[in-house]
């Protein structure tokens, strides 16, 4: 993995934990999720002179994309309306590398191999178990 991958990946898992810590902060989690997605959208729009249009064969696969972020951000409002960021945060973490391989089998047939389930099987897991 060279430097600036390491460091996306890190920055990346950096952003996804202040979001979480910020809408678990907030007075109402839906209200705090709908204005960190409209000022996500506000930037992703400034980008858009930058991008070329998406085939329309793929236009599918982003309807499908922007139903599951629904999905699962009305599941994180839901979740940290009852339960504490210590306990939801490793729980939605550890649940979608495991979502996300049964997923890709399921809708599009990529087969990660049996070593790549064993690899997620392995880290979902280990975010999953409590320490305490």
């Amino acid at each position: 993995m060279t430097p600036e991958v390491f460091f996306a990946v890190l920055a990346a898992a950096a952003m996804h934990a202040g979001w979480n810590s910020v809408i678990k902060a907030g007075s109402d989690p839906l209200v705090t999720t709908t204005h960190l997605t409209l000022f996500s959208g506000a930037i992703a729009l400034c980008c858009l002179p930058f991008v070329a249009v998406p085939q329309p064969s793929v236009w599918k696969w982003i309807a499908l994309s922007v139903a599951v972020h629904v999905v699962y951000r009305l599941m994180v409002v839901g979740a940290y309306r009852h339960g504490d960021l210590a306990q939801v945060y490793p729980i939605m973490r550890g649940t979608a590398p495991m979502l996300t391989a049964v997923a890709s089998v399921l809708l599009i047939g990529e087969w990660i191999g049996v070593t790549g389930f064993i690899a997620v099987a392995t880290l979902s897991t280990g975010v999953l178990i409590d320490p305490v």
